[in-house]
């Protein structure tokens, strides 16, 4: 178990128990871009929270295609207390 955990953030570090993990990603959310908390129990993601952000505090270029590849892969309504996910079609070019 080592004591310190690179996080996303790049500089930002922090101690983190092997147990009590927790992960972030950007998502869309009601329409709107946001970073979402989990983690994993019983290899299930559990939603912990989200915050709605703006594309322009993000200025690398790193953090740019975090969040387009990220809103690619997560969308979420989030309605009644609840998380659903949303799948997006799959669609195929001609040719």
């Amino acid at each position: 178990m080592s004591p310190k955990k690179s996080l996303r953030g790049g500089s930002e570090f922090c101690i983190i128990k092997q147990q009590e993990m927790s992960y972030w990603a950007f998502a869309t959310i009601n329409g709107r871009l946001a970073e979402f908390h989990f983690e994993v129990k019983k290899k299930k993601p559990v939603i912990l929270g989200h915050c709605y952000v703006d594309k322009t505090e993000y200025k690398t270029k790193k953090e740019q295609k975090w969040i387009a590849d990220d809103t690619k892969k997560y969308r979420f309504v989030w309605r009644n207390k609840k998380y659903r996910r949303i799948h997006q079609l799959v669609v195929q070019g001609r040719g």
